[in-house]
């Protein structure tokens, strides 16, 4: 997906700092703000969310389909625990996920409106803007070291599986 960068970003230097950054090749420029930006929100968002909500969905009518053919079978119900269980951890990821990446995909397409200077000599801006990306890139990276959390306090196959590998890595080590 991020091949193109190898083509479209050049190295420039700041001629007021002697500084190089990383930047759009002229030729680029649109694409990159205008248009990749766009396929970024399909591909790093709206994909993802419409396969959450989808998928959990499914396993939602799935459980509910499973309870009533459970209740009919032995007239006893599921523990509404492992559903109310179930649900709380999808609200959970699905809202983690919204609200934590979806502002660097909003930022990706907006930045080109709200910081519209190209000149690097201004710094204010250029330092706005820089301070911005890294707050919003900051949370979408929180998304993940939640998810990891999240799997680790709720699955237990995921933690029988984690401690098994981190045993027989410390045992391969033998540095611990």
């Amino acid at each position: 997906m991020n091949l193109h960068f190898f083509f479209t970003y050049t190295l420039y230097k700041n001629p007021f700092t002697n500084d190089r950054h990383c930047y759009p090749k002229e030729e680029y420029v649109n694409f990159m703000f205008r248009v990749w930006t766009w396929i970024d929100l399909a591909m790093a968002f709206g994909i993802p969310f419409v396969l959450l909500v989808s998928g959990n969905l499914t396993i939602w009518t799935r459980l509910r389909s499973s309870d009533r053919f459970r209740t009919k079978a032995t007239r006893r119900s599921t523990s509404r625990n492992l559903k109310t269980r179930w649900t709380a951890i999808t609200l959970a990821l699905n809202t983690s996920f919204i609200v934590l990446v979806l502002p660097s995909v909003v930022f990706g397409i907006g930045q080109v409106y709200w910081f519209p200077s190209t000149d690097l000599a201004l710094d204010e801006q250029r330092t706005r803007m820089m301070f911005v990306s890294t707050i919003v890139f900051m949370l979408m990276y929180i998304n993940c070291a939640i998810n990891f959390v999240f799997y680790i306090l709720i699955g237990s196959r995921f933690r029988a599986e984690l401690k098994s590998v981190l045993s027989s890595c410390f045992k391969w080590c033998k540095c611990w």
